[in-house]
């Protein structure tokens, strides 16, 4: 994280194993301020990483240990992080690091003390690419372009 740029321009990151519509990316780029995109649509199970949102619906908390029961959706894996709020993300990133090194930017989010909004990208087109099976099926969701 300390590598990033802190040159007062938003950014993504977008997990390597994520295939998208180009659209999820032209939307997630217009939002304003910490945006996550999120699948309300999916067929959830225990591997998802899942969602559920505070009242005021932001994020509440992040991880694929969250009951299917109160999970509204999937996580993509795609982030857009707003510049005015990165430096205290990497404030409360350097505290959670300090505890777990293990640790990823969704326990980070998990600390709610900075807001990130849902991109709920329904009805558009994504999936991951772990496994060669999924590779298949990715090809199969993309095949018409």
């Amino acid at each position: 994280w300390e590598e990033l740029p802190n040159d007062n321009e938003d950014f993504l990151v977008v997990e390597g194993d994520v295939v998208c519509d180009d659209e999820i990316i032209n939307n997630i780029i217009r939002g304003n301020n910490n945006v996550i995109a999120c699948d309300s649509s999916c067929i959830l199970d225990d591997e998802a990483m899942k969602y559920n949102l505070t009242g005021s619906n932001f994020i509440k908390k992040i991880s694929k240990n969250i009951p299917l029961n109160q999970s509204i959706g999937e996580v993509l894996g795609i982030v857009c992080f707003d510049a005015k709020k990165w430096p205290r993300f990497l404030k409360y990133s350097s505290d959670v690091y300090r505890e777990n090194n293990d640790a990823f930017y969704e326990e980070v989010i998990n600390k709610n003390e900075i807001k990130f909004n849902v991109l709920d990208i329904y009805p558009h087109r994504w999936t991951e690419v772990d496994f060669p099976y999924e590779y298949k099926k990715a090809r199969q969701i993309f095949s018409d372009e």
